[in-house]
């Protein structure tokens, strides 16, 4: 039968072994928090603001308006025609599009990928899809 004062070592011993591990966890959470923030700030700048920057290069072709904004959840294109609001494309640093057409329909889910990662190809193929759907509609 072990010793009371060993009984009570392993008692303190198991708390602070819990103490230390739910710690760790904590920390490992907190690092995989940051490194989602960074990957996600990199991929609103390095991939999609870039690939909305030409969307919007080109509507201006075509002799459509469009502005694109950024903030740090997301990257937004707004296409205006005769003044007037038509169509916003908006991607978030998950790859989630929210595409919504002024005075009428609004739709929330992922870019669709031809590979493993959202890309700025994916990104313009997927606007384009929509913007054909949703911009013909009368409004």
């Amino acid at each position: 039968m072990a010793d009371w004062k060993d009984e009570i070592r392993l008692t303190i011993k198991d708390k602070n072994d819990a103490k230390t591990a739910e710690e760790t966890r904590r920390q490992t959470e907190l690092i995989a928090a940051d490194r989602r923030v960074a990957e996600s700030e990199k991929f609103l700048k390095d991939v999609v603001r870039p690939a909305l920057d030409e969307i919007r290069g080109e509507l201006a072709n075509h002799g459509l308006q469009g502005s694109v904004n950024q903030t740090a959840q997301d990257v937004g294109l707004d296409v205006v025609e005769n003044g007037k609001n038509r169509f916003s494309y908006r991607i978030s640093g998950s790859g989630e599009a929210c595409i919504r057409a002024f005075g009428g329909s609004a739709s929330i889910g992922a870019v669709p990928r031809q590979g493993t990662s959202c890309t700025g190809e994916d990104i313009k193929r997927h606007f384009a899809l929509e913007f054909r759907s949703l911009f013909n509609r009368k409004g």
